[in-house]
C-alpha cells in the first residue's frame, strides 16, 4: 500500500512539475515577442523629418526616458500608461511646426493602416474601442 501510495504522488509531482516549466517556457517566449524595437529603431522612425543633430539628440533623450518609464511599469507588474499626448506634447517642443505637422499625418495615416497592431487584435474599431468577444 505504500508504494502504490508513493508511486502515485511521484507521478503527480513529475506532472505538476512538466505543466509547470511549460507555462515558464511560454512566458518567456511572450516577454520575447513584446520586446519593444531599440532606441536606435524607433529613431529610424523619424528619419524622413530631415532632422538637427540637436533634434535627434533631444529625440533621443525623449524616447529612452519613455522606455525606462514602460520598463520600470513591466518590472512592477503593471501596464504601461499609454500616455501619447505627454509624449507628442514632449515631441512637440522638439520638432518645428511643419515637421510635428507631417509627424501628425503619418502617425494617422500608420493608425488606419490595415497593419495597425490594435485593428489586428479587435482593439479598435471606427476610432472607438469595441468589445472582445470570449
Amino acid at each position: 500500500m505504500k508504494k502504490v501510495f508513493l508511486l502515485a504522488s511521484m507521478v503527480m509531482v513529475i506532472t505538476v512539475s512538466a505543466q509547470q516549466r511549460a507555462q515558464n517556457q511560454k512566458s518567456d517566449e511572450r516577454k520575447e515577442q513584446r520586446q519593444r524595437p531599440s532606441v536606435d529603431d524607433q529613431l529610424k522612425k523619424f528619419d524622413a523629418y530631415q532632422l538637427t543633430s540637436e533634434q535627434k539628440k533631444n529625440l533621443k533623450s525623449l524616447i529612452e526616458s519613455r522606455d525606462a518609464e514602460i520598463k520600470k511599469s513591466f518590472e512592477r507588474g503593471e501596464r504601461p500608461k499609454r500616455n501619447m499626448n505627454d509624449f507628442d506634447a514632449k515631441l512637440e517642443k522638439i520638432l518645428d511646426k511643419d515637421q510635428y505637422k507631417q509627424y501628425q499625418q503619418n502617425r494617422e495615416e500608420r493608425m488606419k493602416s490595415k497593419n495597425f497592431s490594435m485593428r489586428k487584435k479587435g482593439g479598435f474599431k471606427d476610432g472607438k474601442q469595441s468589445k472582445k468577444q470570449v
